[in-house]
């Protein structure tokens, strides 16, 4: 059996990958980001930086908010939920994972 870590945890109850999760706790970490500053914090272009934000939203794991300048013109910054949210989200879906497992088990057709 493979060994059990969080990125994996993730991967299996979020569907997250590798790439994902850094950029998770890359703006856990530092606060809110736009994304020319994520792109350099991840070393990747801006397309695939906005992928990756573009997953996270929709996976519900950042928030976008829009930053107005006084000058004119604005920017979007993007922040990531709370670690403990992050976990129950990883609970929720591992319980609920479980519990279709078990149905699955017990139907089990026996010969």
């Amino acid at each position: 059996m493979p060994e059990l870590n969080v990125s994996c945890l993730a991967l299996c109850t979020l569907g997250l990958q590798d790439y994902e999760f850094e950029t998770y706790t890359i703006l856990l970490n530092n606060g809110p980001m736009a994304v020319n500053d994520l792109k350099e914090a991840l070393n990747k272009s801006r397309p695939t930086a906005q992928r990756i934000l573009g997953q996270l939203l929709n996976r519900g794991l950042v928030y976008r908010k829009r930053k107005t300048f006084l000058n004119g013109g604005y920017v979007y910054v993007y922040e990531a939920i709370p670690m403990e949210r992050f976990k129950d989200k990883m609970k929720e879906n591992l319980k609920n994972w479980y519990e279709r497992s078990i149905k699955i088990i017990e139907n089990i057709p026996v010969k």
